[in-house]
């Protein structure tokens, strides 16, 4: 989902390799993909979040517990005692949301936010019932770094709707004019 010529025009370094990655829990889906650079501290990070079959709206939840956390109980009734992951995706960097407050980021998806400082950081942006996390290494200040992931996001949010369909329904419905 993300354009490797765009990402290294961004990150003003090659990208020599892409590694994806998956992981289902708690009712969500992971796809991850590291664009690796050649200058490694310039990779770039992209994480989809969504929920599974059996639980459309689990990311939907999951922004909410991370981003509401003052909203409670959620709409379909559940108690909000499920712990989240840790802040998607971010690992044991997870501190940065408790001494850092989301930075809301307007003119993406439904919602959008950073979250870090010029040391880490990363963007999240909700589209619908899923999210992604895109985070992109080297150095700069934090509007620099939220700049370049703004970019990249639109990228993916370019791509993201046909992803979905294309993972959510992985055969195409026939087409009325192959009789």
């Amino acid at each position: 989902m993300l354009d490797r010529a765009h990402a290294a025009a961004v990150q003003a370094s090659q990208m020599v390799d892409a590694v994806p990655g998956s992981q289902r829990g708690a009712g969500i889906d992971l796809a991850t993909c590291v664009l690796r650079a050649a200058s490694f501290s310039s990779s770039v990070s992209l994480a989809l979040f969504r929920g599974t079959t059996g639980a459309p709206d689990a990311a939907l939840h999951e922004w909410s517990a991370i981003f509401h956390p003052a909203a409670g109980a959620s709409a379909d009734g559940e108690d909000g005692e499920r712990e989240p992951m840790s802040p998607a995706g971010l690992g044991s960097a997870s501190h940065e949301l408790e001494r850092t407050p989301p930075r809301p980021v307007p003119g993406l998806g439904s919602e959008a936010y950073w979250i870090g400082n010029s040391a880490f950081g990363a963007l999240y942006v909700l589209v619908d019932h899923a999210y992604f996390r895109i985070s992109v290494g080297g150095a700069g200040p934090l509007d620099t770094k939220l700049e370049r992931s703004r970019q990249l996001a639109g990228d993916v949010l370019e791509r993201l709707p046909d992803f979905l369909t294309r993972t959510t329904n992985p055969t195409p419905p026939p087409r009325g004019d192959s009789q």
